[in-house]
Parts: C-alpha cells; structure tokens; sequence
C-alpha cells in the first residue's frame, strides 16, 4: 500500500510537551500474569500494518493496568514507530480503530 504523505522529521511533528514521545514499558512491567481476556489492547509490532494498526490479534491489560503504564498509552492521531524487532515499522492510531487506547 502506497501512501502520498508529505514527509516530516519526529520534532515536527511531536507535541511540544514532555512526555510527547515515549517508548513502550520494559518487559519487567507487563509479566503474563498481567494479561487478561479483554480490556486495554497492547500493540506489538506484528500489529503494524502499513500505515494504520490490525488490532485483532492483541493481548489485553485491565484498565488498571493501562492506567499505571499511562506514559506508554497511545491514542486516535498518535503515531507507533518500532524500536526493536523489525526497526522502523510506522502506523497511526487511526478514528477507525477499534479500541480508544492501546498500551505500546
């Protein structure tokens, strides 16, 4: 899929407030007990389809949870670029996606 975007640097385009990027919570954080059958969807790279997210194959935090890792939440109009795994993979949190936060 082939998008005509115009192209920005990261400064550009972040929020002027601290906290405006942010990386996802280390392993230590989210453990598997944490994981629960709904709730606050966790994007993983594989979730990064193109430009938007496929969030149908997600693990899931409770609210609470979510809530504590709130420097890691993202929301409609955020962008997710990947920092490990497969580096560089870049989707927006579109008004079409299915839940209203995810946990990065």
């Amino acid at each position: 899929m082939s998008f005509d975007w115009p192209e920005f640097t990261i400064d550009e385009l972040k929020a002027p407030t601290k906290g405006a990027i942010a990386m996802g919570p280390f392993g230590s954080r989210i453990k598997a007990e944490n994981f629960v059958d709904s709730g606050v969807p966790v994007l993983k790279g594989g979730n990064l389809h193109g430009a938007y997210i496929n969030d149908s194959d997600c693990d899931f935090l409770t609210e609470e949870k979510a809530d504590e890792l709130k420097s890691s939440v993202v929301y409609e109009g955020d962008i997710v670029i990947t920092h490990r795994g497969t580096i560089g993979q870049v989707s927006i949190v579109s008004d079409e996606s299915k839940y209203p936060r995810y946990v990065v």
